[in-house]
């Protein structure tokens, strides 16, 4: 008799252990339902990317960034942003990017945009400077990378496109491009106080060449011969 109250017993504390751990995965797999449903509702947010396709359900909002100081002058730059919004049937897409520079003038209050149109992708951008011999910094001028064209045909302007590398001056004059199909804009150098010189990839192989902020041209194009290791 005993034997069968203790046997009892064993399998009530059975039950009420199985009865939890029921519970418990039960509430697991609620908590990952509801995770994943707020993971893939709520909007996804990309970088550097221009949707060129528009339509009903998309929405998009234009506004400048904070002025920067330009080093050693009088102006200022900021960014013109484009933020695009899209309902998707199962979540929100939204994309931010670049698409302007503003240049002001603090002291003459003249305003320059860099380019005419803001139907680009502003890809990145480098203010480049250099020290005087009294240890005092002046602008040499600006760098871009830009992407002007879908050339993988996505439907949007994207790092994954070809790019054109262009400079300006300190206040944003004279934009010029000066190589156009690039992959990747790998570095770049000031080796004196007006030249520049830069490393990039195209059509797969690596280049470099020297670009002059006197004359805002490009020059001394060279193609690098990769050094490979001989497995013989």
């Amino acid at each position: 008799m005993e034997e069968n109250r203790f046997f009892r017993l064993i399998w009530r504390i059975n039950a009420v252990v199985i009865f939890i751990a029921g519970l418990l995965t039960v509430a697991g797999l609620v908590y990952g339902i509801v995770f994943l449903f707020q993971s893939g509702s709520g909007p996804h947010y990309t970088e550097d990317i221009v949707n060129t396709e528009t339509g009903p359900g998309m929405v998009e909002e234009w506004h400048l960034e904070r002025f920067e100081p330009v080093t050693g002058t009088q102006v200022v730059v900021a960014s013109l942003v484009s933020d695009q919004a899209y309902d998707q049937d199962y979540f929100d897409k939204e994309t931010y990017s670049v698409r302007n520079l503003l240049f002001i003038n603090t002291r003459t209050n003249t305003q320059t945009w860099l380019m005419d149109t803001s139907d680009y992708l502003l890809a990145d951008y480098h203010h480049l400077t250099e020290t005087d011999w009294k240890q005092k910094e002046k602008a040499v001028g600006f760098l871009y990378v830009i992407v002007k064209k879908d050339t993988n045909t996505d439907r949007r302007l994207s790092n994954e496109d070809l790019k054109t590398i262009s400079v300006s001056r300190p206040d944003g004059s004279r934009h010029t491009e000066l190589v156009k199909g690039v992959d990747e804009l790998l570095d770049y150098t000031l080796v004196d106080n007006t030249t520049v010189l830069i490393s990039y990839r195209k059509g797969g192989d690596i280049y470099t060449g020297y670009i002059s902020f006197d004359t805002l041209e490009f020059h001394r194009e060279s193609k690098i011969r990769l050094k490979k290791t001989d497995t013989g």
